[in-house]
């Protein structure tokens, strides 16, 4: 049997759209940008008036695994869900970390347990995260080599297309930083406005590269 492919970011953005969710995921690799988006849309899923109740943002540096696994085993107050977000998860050792494993072979059906990574893998972690119905996501560093689809891509999510010489401009201006490609890319969309063509005229103008 073929491997299940790992889901992309825009997959993820899209079953959290749909509140198609699964019980635990891991959020790792050497790209941030793509781990603290996701972490803001997670967090979106609890409203502002449930926050107080039924939102977690813990600090793997300062709080112990059985702790985590506690919070993550309460009941949501008066809502479908409860979201739990542990952060920096790369500033403890392994060892430490993968004393999730745990609460990861039964996780509580009304959690959603997001772990954000930069860094080494928990191994024993991540195969119960598999075993039980979470999500694996590697945010890989964009390279030189991969970095024009990337381009396209977020130019084509904003509804706007861009001419060859443009996306170069981008690519050779903004390298392999994507949180500044997105942000130059918004700015782009919000001036030139939906279905508009990017072209190098538009980049000098709008994002101040010379041709």
């Amino acid at each position: 049997m073929a491997a299940i492919p790992a889901p992309s970011y825009s997959d993820i953005r899209k079953a959290i759209a749909k509140g198609n969710l699964a019980p635990i995921y891991l959020l790792h690799g050497e790209e941030g940008y793509y781990i603290d988006e996701l972490a803001k849309a997670f967090e979106n899923l609890v409203p502002e008036s449930e926050r107080d109740f039924n939102l977690y943002t813990l600090y793997a540096p300062e709080v112990e695994p059985e702790l985590v696994a506690s919070t993550c085993r309460r009941y949501p107050m008066m809502a479908e869900r409860q979201v739990v977000i542990l952060k920096e998860a790369q500033s403890v050792r392994a060892d430490q970390l993968n004393k999730l494993h745990v609460y990861a072979s039964n996780p509580n059906p009304t959690t959603v347990l997001v772990i954000c990574c930069r860094g080494a893998q928990a191994k024993d972690l991540i195969a119960q995260i598999k075993a039980h119905g979470g999500v694996i996501f590697e945010s890989k560093k964009l390279t030189e080599r991969n970095i024009d689809p990337v381009i396209s891509g977020i130019i084509k999510e904003k509804g706007l297309n861009i001419e060859p010489k443009g996306l170069s401009m981008l690519r050779d201006f903004i390298g392999t930083d994507v949180a500044k490609m997105h942000n130059e890319i918004n700015k782009l969309a919000l001036i030139l406005g939906p279905g508009a063509m990017i072209t190098p005229e538009s980049i000098e103008v709008n994002v101040g590269i010379s041709k």
